[in-house]
């Protein structure tokens, strides 16, 4: 399995994490990433009235599982890399003989993690001992899987 790069519209560049996450996760564009969890929040009561901003510029565990779930995938809670750093995680993990995708929130911030690369909105597919979130403690991580 390999990390997909995050897709935009021609010339724009990924902005946020959390919809660049999906986008990696997914191989679906960013903005449909980011129009997916404005959907999904504003079902659950979110009111963006007229003029104001409907870019996504956070999203929350909740919504990123929702979001997931109707693009056909689960995401599966682990709890072994809990307030170690991404680095000091992935190195004990083994590396490249670890198998399938790891959404993984470091500091509120989503890193993809797949065998011994790392990706998210600013590093595409870089070794996480060179990405920039691998000193970042680990608050949250999960695993994830395609649906049948």
């Amino acid at each position: 399995m390999k990390l997909k790069p995050p897709t935009m519209r021609k010339g724009k560049h990924p902005t946020w994490c959390g919809p660049t996450a999906l986008s990696i996760l997914t191989g679906r564009t960013i903005n449909y990433c980011a129009k997916l969890i404005a959907k999904r929040r504003n079902r659950r009561g979110w009111y963006y009235g007229k003029g104001t901003s409907k870019q996504i510029k956070g999203v929350n565990n909740h919504d990123m599982k929702l979001a997931l779930q109707a693009m056909g995938f689960d995401m599966i809670q682990h709890h072994e890399g809990f307030g170690k750093t991404l680095r000091a995680y992935m190195a004990a993990r083994g590396g490249p003989t670890w198998k399938g995708l790891m959404l993984i929130n470091v500091t509120n911030h989503y890193v993809v993690a797949c065998k011994d690369r790392v990706s998210d909105n600013q590093q595409h597919d870089a070794h996480y001992t060179e990405h920039r979130c691998s000193r970042k403690k680990i608050e949250r991580m999960w695993l994830i899987t395609r649906r049948r």
